[in-house]
């Protein structure tokens, strides 16, 4: 009998752990909007719980999700910290479906609801092959790499000048007491080695029975990149494509690298050295390579003819076709002085072209676009960017 009842207490104790295990996985964590950067889609988000942080693993993806149970947006956790009781993780935001706002009230639901597991430690991450080919339009793609980058300028008056780093980090020392350096974090990503041609852009146009953009040709311009493009017409492709067009951040990271070199100091912390490019070939403007207004070209360069490859080995960023992106044209990091044209009107247009100065290729430069409409303004051409899978 006593056996029996030793068996009994076993098995209630291992259910009672498994209800409490299970409940803590899959029940909704109350939450708060603590920041949000609108050009990298960066996040911070505040819990109160410090007991539940062993559930917030790096890569973990969670729902953000309102009072309704509407998803807001999906969050993926880069880092997480402790800070007087309260719990803080850091992360990258996809699949926006609302306004988000600092302060705005929700909850984090697991990301998988139908497959309850606990975090394998033992799992190897996944390794990312360099290249890919995209199947819809044979694209070939390059591998963006997750990690800190630097991004804008330090020119004051600018459109493209950003908060220095060594402010913003005595900033994030009086909010959260973290000791590191906060640079932007952007999760890894596939961008085209080169700018979509006429030849791709065709087969979308007869797929799709889309009206040609003015002046498109059909035969004669197979490698060139299109250059007069609506933004419109490039998400349609994009989507067609099943791509999408990159952020600002992700074009010009893509475009001048991370700007940091990392090494492991000799206390065993990563630091890191600031390198920053200014152009896509370095940092001094590369004539030779670039295809800007002073070569007097009529169009834009083949992509065979490009000699412009960047770190990463991408063409066609310094010059050639200018490149729509997602971003809307808004300020900065810290950038306070007032510009007109700042909106969620226009799109930022980025990387010079055959039609423009040299000066337009620095990878900052930045350049509104959308006048007189999204649908209407046939300035410029694009890439597209294409998610890893987690």
């Amino acid at each position: 009998m006593r056996k029996n009842n030793l068996i009994i207490k076993y098995i209630l104790f291992f259910f009672l752990l498994f209800q409490t295990i299970y409940s803590e996985t899959i029940k909704d964590k109350p939450a708060e909007l603590f920041s949000f950067d609108h050009h990298s889609n960066t996040a911070k988000i505040l819990l109160h719980e410090t007991s539940i942080k062993s559930l917030f693993q790096k890569k973990s993806r969670w729902n953000m999700v309102d009072s309704k149970r509407n998803v807001l947006a999906v969050f993926q956790v880069i880092e997480t910290h402790t800070l007087n009781n309260n719990f803080y993780l850091t992360g990258f935001l996809s699949e926006i479906n609302s306004t988000l706002y600092v302060g705005l009230k929700l909850s984090l639901s697991i990301k998988k609801d139908k497959t309850i597991s606990l975090p394998d430690r033992f799992k190897p991450q996944k390794k990312r092959h360099p290249y890919s080919i995209n199947e819809k339009d044979q694209s070939h793609m390059i591998l963006v790499a997750e990690g800190p980058f630097i991004f804008g300028s330090d020119i004051l008056g600018t459109v493209h000048y950003t908060v220095g780093i060594q402010r913003a980090r005595d900033e994030v020392m009086q909010l959260t007491g973290s000791k590191r350096i906060k640079y932007i974090i952007l999760p890894d990503f596939y961008i085209d080695k080169n700018e979509i041609t006429h030849g791709q852009y065709g087969i979308f146009l007869r797929e799709t029975g889309t009206e040609p953009p003015p002046n498109f040709s059909w035969d004669t311009h197979y490698e060139i990149p299109v250059s007069n493009v609506s933004y419109n017409n490039a998400e349609e492709y994009c989507k067609w494509a099943d791509k999408r067009l990159p952020t600002e951040l992700e074009w010009e990271k893509s475009a001048r690298g991370s700007g940091l070199h990392s090494y492991i100091s000799s206390e065993n912390e990563r630091e890191y050295i600031e390198n920053i490019n200014i152009y896509p070939t370095g940092l001094e403007f590369d004539s030779e390579k670039c295809v800007t207004l002073e070569k007097e070209m009529l169009n834009p360069v083949k992509i065979s003819e490009l000699k412009d490859h960047n770190v990463y080995g991408i063409t066609g960023m310094c010059g050639n076709a200018a490149e729509w992106t997602s971003s809307w044209f808004l300020p900065y990091r810290g950038n306070s002085i007032p510009n007109d044209l700042y909106g969620k009107r226009f799109k930022v247009i980025k990387g010079g072209a055959y039609n423009l100065p040299f000066n337009f290729t620095k990878s900052y430069e930045r350049i509104p676009g959308g006048m007189p409409s999204l649908d209407n303004d046939y300035k410029a051409g694009f890439r597209c960017v294409k998610q890893t899978e987690i």
